[in-house]
């Protein structure tokens, strides 16, 4: 079993006054015996995948305060995610992806652990709304909150959200509370 876990961006389909940023979201992928609990597995050139995003709750207003949502799978997500399964779009004009290192020996584990989180995001934040905006917080936020609360090392993110394009609040987190592992009866019942 082979677990790969990205930083991936995506060029947003957005031209307002030459307005151009990056959408963020989770790939994972894998080869092997794997699953993960709670998510539909996709496969794309001989690889299972999921993704994970944030996003306002009505997309086609991006740049008004919206509540920030999860989504797994979420359709652009995957048509970028394929792109770059296949090998192809990795230097393109608009899809990247930084390889996450797991902070713990076990990707596996590490995988769970942030899908597990977004999910508790999307419990928390249907009590709890948090707005999204375009400059903060954002899907870049989000993901970045996501690893942070996960393990991964302040030097790492620096170096993982540095993409191409503009990128806006990648260095803003979420209160931790809003990622944690409230329910770890709930996450273990799914293993």
């Amino acid at each position: 079993m082979n677990i790969k876990i990205d930083w991936a961006a995506r060029t947003l389909d957005i031209n307002q006054g030459n307005f151009y940023a990056n959408h963020y979201f989770v790939l994972i992928s894998w080869t092997g015996n794997f699953s993960l609990p709670m998510i539909h597995t996709l496969s794309e050139n001989n690889l299972n995948f999921v993704t994970l995003g944030a996003f306002p709750e009505n997309e086609g207003e991006i740049l008004n305060l919206e509540n920030m949502i999860f989504k797994a799978n979420h359709t652009s997500d995957v048509l970028k995610a394929r792109v770059l399964l296949n090998g192809s779009g990795t230097d393109s004009f608009s899809s990247f992806r930084n390889e996450v290192s797991p902070p713990t020996d076990s990707p596996s584990s590490f995988a769970k652990t942030l899908t597990h989180m977004a999910f508790h995001y999307r419990q928390h934040s249907s009590q709890h709304p948090i707005n999204y905006e375009a400059v903060e917080p954002s899907s870049n936020s989000w993901v970045n909150s996501l690893f942070k609360a996960a393990g991964v090392c302040d030097d790492q993110l620096s170096q993982l959200r540095d993409f191409r394009r503009l990128d806006i609040a990648e260095h803003l987190e979420f209160r931790q509370s809003i990622l944690d592992f409230e329910d770890l009866v709930l996450f273990n019942s799914y293993h």
